[in-house]
């Protein structure tokens, strides 16, 4: 049988008074016994700090020997440990038992409790503050829930200032040491080329978008079975929705890739951790975010978050598109995922005459001022026209990569439409986050037949 667990936290004074005194206990033991209960794991090191740009993986990780809890547990202070955990209202029914969530379980037994107790190797147990200790270790047996943790590495992001707050389980912030750490103990973060040599460079100008989701604690019997469900279901639309945003912006250098989700494990890192893709470090220039920029991704992530928004199938196509279409490493690929999006945005309404009336439509809802719509009318009516041949097999003639009269390269003829594009994606969620519905609602030919279309 599964039961969710309440808090409840009940008397734990002599829970707590007699851990410390098996505590004062294994020190003593542990002193007396020198460096003999001691040893490090040689087949694979911690990522660790060693200066201020270099974070490198050392030789071993310390532990304490498999030995010592036999010998620990011996001791004559274990026993009236573990009768108050054993009787403990809320650490009894927790011990001996699986623990954990609907899909992931494990069993804590009352020595386990003991060991977690006990610091890393390396530190020094006199100047260890016990009751620290205790809040760590009996925190998580008092919650009635863990958390579900996504990390997002987004290489050649740096943000200007603070973290950037979403919402209250999103954010976008700079990597800590030990959440890099993590990424690469895991191989979320790579070096394939090699060209770090077990070294990654400062955290300084790599963001990651982090969001932390509650999951409900469940106590479990030995044969109750495990459900393998979505922690969180929302995840992948949280996701995708930083991913169209920072598309949105222009965020041209910067990339997402894998990514690492894990149930904290509240007694010291990451229980299972379950990485998707992986990194290699990127070498573009840094992307830097303007406090404009922050307040542009703001209202773009509210708007395109609320659940109403979701009515706009059309529009929600042509942002995926644009978010794809900067992964694609092949400009015929590239342009496809735009024109796609272009389609979504200005086509919805018809299937003929396709070329001509994406052309206008896009030069008349466009705003920016770089652009008039001569330039756009153009530029829109070549790039449908490059579209059709590659979605028909062909190469486009290098002779139609032409902006403002001007030949350009696949790639600049890419960037011109892209930034078109942005700017009427923009306009597009400026205009539907003003409707009560969130409807984004445009009669095209009315727009391009009035005398005074703004």
């Amino acid at each position: 049988m599964v039961q969710n667990v309440q808090r409840n936290a009940g008397p734990e004074d002599a829970a707590m008074k007699a851990a410390q005194v098996w505590f004062i206990a294994a020190s003593r033991a542990i002193r007396a016994s020198g460096d003999s209960l001691s040893d490090h794991h040689s087949e694979s090191g911690d990522w660790t700090r060693i200066s201020d740009s270099v974070i490198q993986r050392s030789q071993g990780r310390a532990a304490w020997v498999k030995s010592l809890k036999g010998e620990l547990e011996a001791l004559p202070e274990f026993r009236a440990l573990e009768a108050e955990l054993l009787q403990h209202p809320v650490f009894g029914g927790q011990l001996n038992v699986l623990v954990g969530t609907q899909s992931e379980r494990t069993i804590f037994k009352p020595i386990d409790v003991a060991m977690q107790l006990l610091p890393n190797p390396n530190d020094d147990m006199l100047h260890v503050e016990f009751a620290k200790q205790w809040e760590l270790v009996s925190g998580p047996f008092l919650a009635s829930s863990f958390i579900y943790r996504t990390l997002v590495p987004i290489f050649n992001l740096r943000l200007e200032g603070k973290e950037i707050v979403l919402d209250p389980e999103t954010r976008i912030a700079s990597l800590n040491d030990e959440d890099l750490t993590l990424l690469l103990q895991v191989g979320a973060v790579r070096d394939d080329r090699g060209l770090l040599r077990n070294r990654h460079p400062s955290t300084d100008s790599v963001a990651a978008m982090q969001i932390d989701s509650k999951v409900p604690k469940v106590v479990c019997d030995w044969d109750a079975p495990s459900k393998h469900t979505d922690v969180d279901p929302d995840l992948n639309q949280r996701i995708a929705a930083i991913q169209q945003c920072m598309a949105l912006i222009g965020s041209d250098y910067v990339r997402f890739g894998g990514r690492v989700s894990y149930i904290v494990d509240p007694w010291g890192g990451p229980n299972t951790a379950h990485y998707l893709g992986r990194f290699t470090e990127s070498y573009w220039p840094t992307r830097v975010l303007t406090s404009g920029e922050v307040s542009e991704l703001l209202r773009m992530w509210s708007t395109m978050r609320d659940s109403r928004f979701a009515s706009n199938k059309a529009l929600n196509l042509a942002l995926r598109r644009l978010s794809y279409s900067s992964e694609r490493e092949r400009p015929e690929d590239k342009l496809l995922d735009l024109m796609i999006a272009c389609e979504a945005l200005y086509l919805t309404d018809s299937n003929a005459e396709l070329a001509f009336k994406l052309a206008i439509r896009a030069a008349y809802w466009n705003r920016l001022p770089a652009w008039s719509r001569d330039d756009v009318f153009h530029l829109y009516k070549r790039a449908y026209g490059i579209r059709s041949k590659i979605a028909h097999g062909d190469s486009p003639d290098s002779r139609n990569l032409v902006v403002r009269s001007q030949s350009v390269t696949f790639d600049q003829f890419n960037s011109s439409v892209e930034e078109v594009l942005r700017g009427g994606l923009m306009r597009a969620l400026e205009s539907a986050s003003k409707e009560p519905n969130l409807k984004f609602v445009v009669k095209w030919d009315a727009l391009v037949l009035t005398s005074n279309p703004t």
